[in-house]
């Protein structure tokens, strides 16, 4: 026993990397439910390893690279989509995210003064009944920025770690009863890919101006996507954008079961002609976009049509994106495309399709980015009423950086956004030596708060969550809501876990569930990160 721990108290990054191998081990268990801890396993396993002795507490830099990482990479993620998060349908479900969120927060005010427990504590119990990460390391950050006693810091954490676990069963057993409750709405099953096979279909009408239909026409009007033609006469041909489709043609069409169905009154009707199937003089790949010239740069703009080239699906990471004129490409997007068979060469050259150079893209402006973002957070900003300036630490300066220039996308050569891939190893890693970091740190007083106070937060956080959802479904069955899907895709955006999306996956429609996920979380996480502070600040 002495030798092991003359090894792990002489060796940080022996602790480090134990910590978080048997924190993964252990977040890999499935519980009851398909539930498992995940990522937060690292969390507990570094809180039992500095209650079995404070020295094994990980170095603080290791945590502050850590948060760097993790939040920068989150807030480039999260960039192209949250100001899109507000347009059309996004707007109701994120008024509703965010009354539900400042509810919560005034819960957990309330629960402060009646249990008269100090504030660092209280916004750890705010983040982990809501289970978000980020919210912990920013109001982490936060406080030992402001504060010299490591006591108050560690807090947070034990706050956190008290709460969570409770968090993420509670709502996976109100998922399964609004799954139950809603069943004879619910489609009951799950949709890996939100579009059908390629449709031919034969053009019988035109548009109601008298003119022929053109592949263009019918994308902005019905959202499909034409690939391949066979003209009157018997001519096939690409889909370009202005090529006229008169009465008589038979189009390959691209899209969701609803917009095929939308669009076959005005169109025409399906054909037993065999084009879909045929492919001779054409050939269909998928490809990596690892060209840089071509990221960042709307779709519209590239002039696809001129190239011989109609792209059918563009898929970042886990998720399909919807083909627009507007669309733009990031490193690593896999994209499928339909081009003659001739000019396949030049169209793999045009994408790049080189897993190579995708590691070895985008980090030069990766690094002046987050440099950019530590010396945005070391700058103090004189707010009147406060007795000293405030700074947005080295938390808030990358996640603001991130943000924006996320959502630029590109200044010039430089593309800001790195593949999707690289994003979610190092977010995933930075998270890890963060959450073994301030875990070790936070041990030893998890214990005594644990006996102390840990059955009155663990029933008032219960009681929280549940107040929360039960605000968050009748507000959204108040304003029209009634898809079970939709409904728990913007729940899952509200608890902003893994282990609640990924419940509902295998429950209802895939497709309607991540689109509502993805209107939502972007606020979600950016709300849940400023109340966490708040917290903080207003009980301190």
């Amino acid at each position: 026993m002495e030798l092991i721990h003359h090894f792990l108290s002489e060796s940080p990054l022996l602790r480090l990397f134990i910590v978080v191998g048997l924190g993964y081990l252990l977040g890999e268990i499935k519980l009851g439910g398909g539930f498992r801890l995940g990522v937060a396993a690292v969390l507990f396993v570094g809180l039992a390893f500095g209650a079995i002795n404070p020295a094994y507490a990980l170095p603080t830099e290791i945590g502050m690279l850590g948060l760097v990482l993790f939040v920068y990479c989150l807030g480039l993620e999260a960039a192209p989509n949250f100001i899109q998060s507000f347009k059309r349908n996004g707007l109701m479900p994120n008024l509703v995210v965010l009354v539900v969120l400042c509810t919560v927060s005034g819960l957990i005010y309330l629960l402060s003064r009646h249990l008269h427990l100090p504030s660092s504590l209280m916004s750890g119990v705010f983040c982990g009944a809501v289970t978000n990460t980020a919210a912990l390391a920013t109001v982490s950050e936060l406080i030992q920025r402001s504060t010299t006693d490591k006591q108050l810091a560690n807090l947070v954490v034990i706050g956190y770690g008290l709460a969570y676990p409770f968090a993420v069963v509670v709502t996976l057993g109100l998922f399964q009863c609004v799954i139950l409750i809603s069943k004879p709405q619910a489609s009951g099953q799950s949709v890996v890919n939100p579009y059908n096979p390629p449709h031919p279909i034969l053009i019988e009408r035109k548009q109601s101006d008298g003119s022929d239909w053109t592949p263009d026409a019918i994308h902005k009007k019905f959202g499909l996507i034409v690939t391949r033609v066979e003209l009157p006469g018997g001519m096939r041909t690409l889909a370009k954008d202005d090529l006229a489709l008169p009465p008589g043609t038979v189009a390959v069409m691209v899209g969701k079961d609803a917009q095929i169905h939308k669009a076959l009154p005005e169109l025409g009707s399906f054909t037993e002609n065999t084009l879909d199937t045929e492919m001779e003089g054409f050939q269909a790949h998928r490809y990596f976009v690892s060209n840089p010239k071509i990221v960042g740069v709307p779709l519209q703009s590239l002039r696809l049509d001129l190239k011989g080239i109609v792209i059918t699906r563009v898929r970042r990471g886990d998720t399909d994106i919807p083909v627009t004129d507007n669309l733009t490409l990031q490193l690593g997007d896999r994209v499928r495309a339909v081009t003659y068979h001739e000019k396949e060469p030049e169209v793999r050259k045009f994408f790049g399709n080189s897993l190579q150079s995708l590691t070895e893209t985008g980090y030069l402006s990766f690094g002046l980015g987050i440099a950019a973002g530590i010396l945005l957070g070391l700058i103090p900003f004189p707010i009147p009423g406060l007795p000293e300036p405030v700074r947005l630490g080295i938390a808030g300066g990358p996640l603001i950086i991130a943000l924006i220039l996320g959502r630029l996308g590109r200044t010039g050569p430089l593309i800001w956004n790195i593949p999707l891939t690289a994003n979610f190893a190092l977010r995933q890693l930075g998270i890890l030596f963060f959450l073994a970091t301030v875990g070790s740190r936070a041990g030893k007083g998890f214990i005594d708060i644990f006996l102390s106070s840990g059955l009155p937060l663990i029933i008032g956080t219960v009681g929280i969550v549940i107040v929360g959802y039960f605000l968050l479904f009748t507000l959204l069955w108040a304003a029209g809501e009634r898809n079970p899907a939709r409904m728990l895709g913007i729940a899952s955006a509200y608890q902003t876990q893994p282990a609640a999306l990924a419940f509902a996956e295998s429950r209802v429609d895939r497709s309607e569930l991540n689109t509502a996920y993805a209107s939502v979380y972007p606020l979600s996480l950016i709300t849940k990160i400023i109340l966490a502070q708040i917290i903080f600040i207003f009980l301190g």
